[in-house]
């Protein structure tokens, strides 16, 4: 899957990121550029996840995964809550806040891709069943 950034975007993104609350605008750039990080934050719209929620949705592995999440936290786009050994992610409030207007181009953009609605569907299948902490 491949992601055309047209300049009317980048424009957009450099507008709406607010990159005087400690954001760094590169990091930021550089965490939307990959495509699978992209269809995280999509599902993180939905709500708070875990790796293993999103691993399974994503069917990707736990440390693809978590490496993803880690690029996403370090630029200041989602944050965690511990829940005993569980991390949840979510997007970040104050991110979204500032952001919001990016995200829901982002979140546009996004329902062009055939992985979209398909990565909702898996989501909201496997909400349905049991969470990873009620497995073990």
């Amino acid at each position: 899957m491949r992601f055309c950034i047209d300049n009317t975007l980048h424009i957009r993104i450099i507008k709406y990121i607010n990159i005087t609350g400690g954001v760094d605008l590169h990091e930021v750039l550089k965490a939307l550029a990959d495509p699978l990080r992209l269809r995280i934050i999509n599902l993180l719209q939905k709500g708070e996840l875990c790796v293993c929620d999103l691993e399974s949705v994503l069917e990707a592995t736990q440390s693809n995964v978590s490496r993803h999440l880690s690029k996403l936290r370090s630029a200041g786009v989602v944050s965690t809550r511990k829940k005993a050994q569980w991390i949840y992610y979510q997007v970040k409030p104050e991110f979204a806040v500032e952001n919001s207007q990016l995200l829901a181009h982002v979140y546009t953009k996004l329902q062009n891709s055939p992985e979209h609605y398909s990565d909702l569907d898996r989501l909201e299948l496997h909400l349905k069943e049991k969470h990873c902490e009620e497995k073990r």
